[in-house]
């Protein structure tokens, strides 16, 4: 029995949708790094559901990296203004496991786009400079917040670059090399940045020169995406 047979035979009717996105959708999924992005909506998304389905997905975490993001009909319904980033994100590239089909016809405001992703730069900026002004030379908590918010940062580029033309279901090896030529960041420096977030043993150095690459790419991708156009 699969994991979404197993959620469906718990949630039952609750179940109304079930979907891949992510690395695992576009083609491009590592097992040893690359989390199962899960996409569930429920009728009822309360206490009790969750409750009811923790359980299965907490074994999963552990046994397929499985990433859920729950949402309730209702809130996907209505959470394309306050959700683009995501909503926008999973739209573009997603495989359906079950149910209905509720993002085809789904509608993302640009300007509601626009404005969430120069948002989360702007505060991704603000946090990890923090992070470095009251941490450093302490690798360790650096190399956290690295882990922490460098996806966010590669999220919203990439819900960028796809609204701008480049192919959704384009490999991660395609979509860094899109981010250094468009930033002018140096294909290397960059590859090493991102690395080093997932070295544990990484020494102040290293760590240092990763967070002044992911700082200057920030500031050159908050510049872009405020003079961000429809066109």
């Amino acid at each position: 029995m699969t994991l979404v047979d197993s959620l469906s035979a718990l949630a039952k009717s609750n179940l109304v949708m079930a979907a891949l996105y992510g690395s695992a959708a576009r083609g491009d999924f590592e097992p040893e790094t690359s989390d199962v992005n899960l996409l569930l909506v429920l009728d009822d998304a309360g206490p009790a559901a969750l409750r009811e389905l923790g359980e299965l997905l907490q074994a999963a975490k552990v046994q397929i990296r499985c990433a859920p993001f729950v949402l309730s009909r209702e809130e996907i319904r209505r959470g394309a203004d306050a959700l683009p980033i995501k909503l926008h994100e999973i739209q573009r590239c997603y495989r359906m496991l079950c149910g209905e089909d509720l993002l085809s016809n789904l509608r993302i405001e640009f300007k509601d786009l626009r404005l969430a992703c120069e948002h989360e730069l702007r505060n991704v900026t603000l946090k990890l400079r923090r992070t470095w002004l009251m941490e450093r030379p302490r690798p360790t908590p650096l190399l956290w917040g690295l882990h922490l918010f460098v996806p966010q940062l590669l999220g919203v580029l990439r819900v960028v670059f796809e609204h701008d033309g480049l192919d959704p279901a384009a490999s991660t090896d395609q979509f860094m090399a899109e981010v250094s030529k468009r930033y002018d960041v140096e294909p290397r420096a960059l590859g090493e940045a991102l690395h080093t977030r997932h070295k544990p043993d990484s020494t102040w150095p290293e760590v240092e020169r990763s967070y002044e690459v992911v700082l200057d790419l920030l500031g050159r991708a908050s510049r872009q995406v405020d003079q961000w156009s429809k066109a």
